[in-house]
């Protein structure tokens, strides 16, 4: 269903094809102006500095 408030964004190069569910870091290259993958690289320096992985699931 199309929304008339939505408009496409896709900064990952590599996922022309929307296969990969990578909407956290589309969310955040839009708010924090970086590029695709200065976001993942960030993230990924986050979970390894906290040691969670990015599918384990929180706990409540």
């Amino acid at each position: 269903m199309a929304s008339r408030n939505y408009k496409y964004y896709q900064p990952n190069d590599k996922d022309l094809k929307d296969q990969y569910g990578d909407c956290v870091v589309r969310a955040l290259t839009k708010v924090m102006s970086k590029t695709w993958m200065q976001v993942f690289d960030d993230l990924i320096s986050y979970a390894k500095k906290t040691s969670m992985h990015a599918k384990r699931k929180a706990m409540l």
